[in-house]
């Protein structure tokens, strides 16, 4: 800093001349700035200017933003000008904007950290009649905000404005607004019935924060009534969310609901994912919808695109561990013909799991096809027939073992 470096160089006069432009005209858009300023003019000793900054700042600088206003409230606190605390309170509560929330919350923190609580509550007055509610996300940290400054009543009109008015397009925002009213006993009421009834499905990732937050406030009614929108209703082409909704459902205790989505899960969603089918299946077998795992397996075995070996030799252990055969065996068919063979590893995952299966006639078919697919390494490689000792000279395009031949040969 200029000012310190040239008090240390015995520059009385010059540190002065100094001092009073920066007091005088120093830029007041950047609290940040104007508290290192305020506290250099405090370190050399130079009262005069000191107060002079400060009473600039509280009663020249802009206060576009709430957020704007709280730093430099805090600047102000921070070097004791309580005064000055004093006035720019009572602008910045008179002239805050109150279309960004969380910056409101920030003021109102900030007033209550400087000690300025008449100006709290009329801040919280205007907040609670005027504010915007049209981002809910903000909501549930301007209530603590309130509790925290003591403005009890005004986080009871806030929440009920919310409750009855808030768009609820976001039910993870609703799940914590819910969370933040706690058993806060007719709006957490009111609330949970709205959710229920009128909260968007879009994100099932979301839905189920809710449906979790409802449980949570002891709202069964409304968690089975949600569990059934999003039973009949929720999209089906995000099948991992699909498998973490049915998951979620039978957590909060929607068997009926479980039972209605597996169905709709079995029968139509699209399986253009093998990973995303084998969540769905890993789903359907944990939350005991036996059924609908071989309805859905069936759908698999015929239609899929067997595009990725590790879950196709997943899916024939697990067909196997639950017994249906009819579906192990047209995989394995499908498998040993249509499987794409692009990785060894899980070429010989894909083997293994056809050998478990009993499958030794789709594992030999598989086998024949490794050489046209450019891994006759591995063809060689396997114990199938006794490939090593049959090939050690190659393989001919039709599939026999090539014979031996000498350079004689090729005259």
């Amino acid at each position: 800093m200029l000012l310190k470096a040239l008090e240390e160089a015995g520059g009385q006069e010059h540190v002065a001349a100094l001092a009073k432009r920066a007091a005088a005209h120093a830029p007041l858009d950047n609290p940040a700035d104007v508290t290192v300023l305020l506290k250099a003019l405090q370190g050399v000793g130079l009262q005069e200017q000191f107060n002079a900054l400060a009473r600039r700042a509280a009663a020249d600088s802009a206060l576009d933003h709430p957020a704007t206003g709280a730093e430099l409230l805090r600047a102000l606190g921070e070097v004791g000008e309580l005064e000055q605390v004093a006035v720019l309170a009572e602008r910045v509560v008179a002239d805050a904007a109150l279309d960004h929330l969380y910056d409101v919350t920030r003021l109102l923190r900030a007033l209550g950290e400087v000690g300025e609580l008449e100006q709290v509550a009329v801040l919280a007055e205007r907040v609670v009649a005027d504010a915007a509610l049209d981002h809910l996300a903000d909501v549930p940290r301007l209530l603590a905000a309130l509790g925290e400054v003591g403005e009890l009543e005004q986080v009871a009109v806030l929440a009920g404005r919310v409750v009855a008015d808030a768009a609820l397009d976001d039910p993870a925002d609703v799940a914590r607004l819910l969370s933040v009213l706690g058993e806060a006993g007719e709006q957490v009421a009111v609330l949970a019935q709205r959710a229920a009834d009128d909260a968007a499905l879009d994100n099932l990732l979301a839905v189920i924060l809710l449906l979790r937050a409802l449980r949570e406030v002891g709202a069964q009614e409304q968690v089975a009534v949600l569990a059934q929108r999003a039973a009949d209703d929720a999209a089906l082409d995000d099948l991992l969310a699909v498998a973490t909704l049915l998951r979620a459902l039978g957590e909060v205790g929607a068997q009926k609901q479980v039972a209605a989505l597996a169905r709709r899960a079995a029968d139509d969603a699209a399986l253009y994912s093998l990973f995303g089918v084998r969540e769905l299946l890993e789903a359907l077998r944990e939350v005991g919808e036996h059924e609908q795992f071989a309805v859905l397996a069936g759908r698999v075995v015929a239609d899929a695109v067997l595009d990725n070996l590790a879950i196709v030799a997943w899916l024939l252990r697990a067909l196997g561990e639950v017994g249906v055969q009819e579906p192990v065996a047209a995989l394995a068919q499908r498998a040993a013909a249509d499987a794409t063979l692009d990785h060894p590893v899980y070429i010989v995952e894909l083997l293994r799991a056809l050998q478990e299966a009993r499958a030794d006639q789709q594992a030999t078919s598989l086998a024949e096809r490794l050489p046209a697919a450019g891994h006759f390494d591995l063809f060689i490689k396997l114990k199938l027939d006794g490939n090593q000792e049959q090939f050690q000279l190659g393989r001919e395009p039709d599939g026999s073992a090539a014979p031996s031949w000498t350079w004689d040969d090729l005259a």
